[in-house]
């Protein structure tokens, strides 16, 4: 399956919610007084998801392989201090939320793992390569042209994952009568 947006991944969906629920737990009394502990599980649960959206955003897979990699590192910063947690006597009350939280975290990772594997094993260069290779250019207030390398503008379409592009026969100028919105 080809994913459009960073928001559709499953990856990026779990770290969300991963990311609400560490919001959800450090807001209890046992963090008062632990301001940098719950400051730190914030950031490296924000972290997770906002790499992964900023490696897809890239448009490369080297971009994204390389977000990846942060992001799998940050949901190991949230395990480890999931893990320090269990060890702490002031966190006792949230073992049960804090055992959920590391299984989360732990099938993030997996998910992460599987997808740098992914693109490893991939001959697409991403996004950003194939629409180099397309010719897109810009078009002032009409978003893209592409330059179709086939007679398949529409298989062209499905790769770039886009809903609305515009396409210009080789053969004539940019802005001529014959581009058409799919």
């Amino acid at each position: 399956m080809r994913y459009e947006r960073f928001e559709q991944l499953p990856a990026w969906q779990a770290s969300i919610d991963l990311a609400v629920q560490i919001y959800a737990m450090t807001s209890k009394p046992a963090f008062r007084g632990q301001r940098s502990l719950r400051d730190q599980m914030e950031r490296a649960a924000v972290s997770v998801s906002n790499n992964i959206a900023e490696g897809f955003e890239r448009g490369t897979n080297q971009g994204l392989l390389t977000f990846l990699y942060i992001s799998r590192g940050s949901a190991g910063e949230v395990r480890s201090m999931l893990c320090l947690l269990q060890r702490m006597l002031a966190f006792r009350d949230l073992e049960s939320e804090i055992l959920n939280l590391k299984s989360r975290v732990e099938s993030i990772s997996r998910q992460l793992g599987a997808g740098i594997r992914s693109l490893q094993d991939s001959d697409m260069k991403g996004r950003a390569m194939l629409r180099k290779r397309l010719g897109v250019l810009p078009r002032c207030g009409m978003g893209e042209i592409r330059l179709p390398v086939s007679k398949s503008n529409h298989a062209v379409t499905e790769i770039i994952g886009e809903k609305e592009t515009l396409f210009v026969p080789k053969d004539k100028p940019c802005g001529a009568d014959v581009c058409y919105a799919k």
